[in-house]
């Protein structure tokens, strides 16, 4: 059985931003306006310095950093580690909305705590409207000076995490040079640097517990000459194996058949077997009778330009 761990920093996760401190809101336009160019890109991405820390500009006296994520997250603290740049205490904000782009910032209603590693804010519960998790937080700072240098910030989450033994095998001649990985939502506690083929790479990956959320899902990333690919190590816990035949992938369980010996069939293998993966069915099923009588309505989803498919084989439309 996996064994339950320390948590995991899913800021490091997450791209590093700055925006403007001083707008509270995303697109303003209508879905039938134009998007204004601002809103397209509200932040911009911050690259560290060697040591780690980051310049933000200020603007208006105010500077913002902060961390975007490409899913959702359950933030339950965000923590600022020391040095603690300037004077006095920033203000958290999460975002609450749809997308990236529609919604806003709300301000946290914690106070911070300070202690031996930094800077610490606490919730208990997500912001309303925002119960299926935050796509991005910030924190805004009072800044006189042209920037200021700010350590990357930390965020973790409700997620609960395991440390889980896996094996990972490619096929001899898979690939002619050593495939390298990485884990995404997670942790490599121990294990190889790269995947040579031919041989088995024991390692241990600490792993988010599988539940109904999926933001914090991880999964192990292999890069192949051809290309890469993804394994998610909650389909691991749940088939014991995950083969990938054309690409000669195995990441299994201990104990479990190395190299898809146990004789399981692919899920595009199952489904061509199945009585209504042909043409014949899939038309007996969806065709009504009624249709062989009149003009067909054709459009894209959700489109507004309409284009009228008669018997005689014309189209009519108005441009």
């Amino acid at each position: 059985m996996p064994e339950a761990v320390d948590r995991v920093d899913v800021g490091r996760f997450a791209q590093v931003v700055t925006c403007d401190p001083h707008r509270s809101d995303g697109a303003r336009s209508s879905r039938i306006e134009e998007l204004e160019a601002s809103a397209v890109f509200l932040e911009e991405p911050l690259e560290p310095s060697p040591e780690g820390v980051f310049q933000v500009p200020q603007e208006g006296g105010k500077a913002a950093i902060g961390l975007r994520w490409a899913d959702r997250r359950l933030v339950r603290e965000v923590v600022l580690p020391r040095p603690l740049p300037g004077e006095g205490d920033p203000r958290l904000e999460l975002w609450v909305g749809e997308s990236w782009w529609q919604g806003e910032w709300v301000t946290v209603e914690a106070t911070p705590e300070h202690g031996a590693e930094g800077l610490s804010w606490k919730l208990a519960t997500m912001p309303v409207g925002a119960e299926m998790g935050t796509w991005k937080v910030r924190l805004i700072f009072d800044a006189g000076a042209t920037s200021i240098a700010v350590p990357r910030p930390e965020a973790y989450t409700a997620t609960s995490w395991r440390d889980v033994h896996l094996v990972a095998e490619l096929d001899q001649g898979a690939c002619e040079s050593p495939a390298t990985f990485q884990v995404y939502n997670g942790l490599v506690v121990d294990g190889p640097d790269q995947l040579v083929p031919g041989q088995s790479h024991p390692m241990v990956v600490r792993a988010a517990e599988n539940s109904d959320h999926k933001g914090d899902r991880t999964a192990l990333w292999i890069r192949l000459e051809g290309g890469g690919v993804s394994v998610a190590i909650e389909d691991l816990l749940r088939n014991g194996a995950v083969r990938l035949t054309d690409l000669g992938l195995t990441v299994r369980l201990p104990g479990e058949p190395a190299r898809g010996t146990d004789g399981r069939r692919t899920i595009l293998d199952r489904v061509r077997d199945m009585p209504e993966q042909t043409l014949e069915a899939a038309f007996a099923s969806v065709h009504n009778p009624v249709q062989n009588k009149g003009p067909v309505l054709l459009s894209m989803p959700a489109g507004n330009r309409k284009i009228i498919a008669d018997g005689d084989a014309s189209l009519r439309m108005k441009l």
